[in-house]
């Protein structure tokens, strides 16, 4: 088994072909057509304006690629028979607020209890690159590397500076919307990680 496997997660908003305009909404016939093709990979996320695509476990980047261009081919594919587009984007640019509607099930119900609207009043995607680290000590040590380049990593990911079809003056709006549960500073404790994911789980 290779050392350090990865997987990718992209979510997508859902928009009207003809105005691009997000679907509030999601269509039911269009999901289940799309998971026809796509299965366990599909899933769909918070707001019903997103859906979101997983790839497996992978040890590299092109097959991490081809994987991502398939989901976003045959997403755009079923979409023309039912209307429906994708964007790939940290923000809708004329995405309202309080137009969102909430998916149906337990956890996203306790995420929007326990945050209010800041939970439906959140249409933020994202791509999200998850690396699988066995070793305990290491993941710490590796967490503590990859400080220095945490301002280029965060510059790397600004985009989507438009919100509810006005310029921020913001480059990565979505970089300053995002809910914070981990701890302001690191420690060497191999222990910490574990309770950083907890402190995520709860708050979804």
């Amino acid at each position: 088994m290779h050392r350090y496997r990865f997987g990718i997660e992209e979510e997508y908003f859902l928009v009207n072909r003809q105005s691009a305009a997000p679907r509030s909404e999601l269509p039911k016939a269009y999901m289940t057509a799309a998971q026809k093709r796509l299965g366990e990979r599909l899933t769909t996320e918070i707001l019903q304006s997103q859906i979101e695509v997983a790839t497996p476990p992978l040890t590299n980047s092109a097959d991490a690629l081809a994987d991502l261009a398939r989901y976003r081919s045959v997403l755009a594919e079923v979409g023309r028979d039912h209307g429906i587009g994708i964007i790939a984007a940290g923000t809708h640019p004329l995405a309202q607020p309080q137009q969102q509607r909430m998916t149906r099930k337990r956890r996203y119900s306790k995420v929007t209890s326990d945050l209010g609207m800041v939970g439906l009043g959140n249409p933020i995607s994202g791509l999200h690159v998850h690396v699988e680290v066995p070793e305990p000590d290491l993941r710490v040590e590796i967490m503590h590397r990859l400080v220095p380049f945490l301002p280029l990593l965060l510059a790397l990911s600004t985009s989507s500076p438009f919100w509810c079809g006005y310029p921020t003056g913001i480059a990565g709006l979505p970089q300053c919307r995002q809910r914070r549960s981990a701890p302001d500073r690191l420690s060497r404790d191999v222990s910490q990680p574990r309770r950083i994911r907890d402190l995520r789980e709860d708050a979804g």
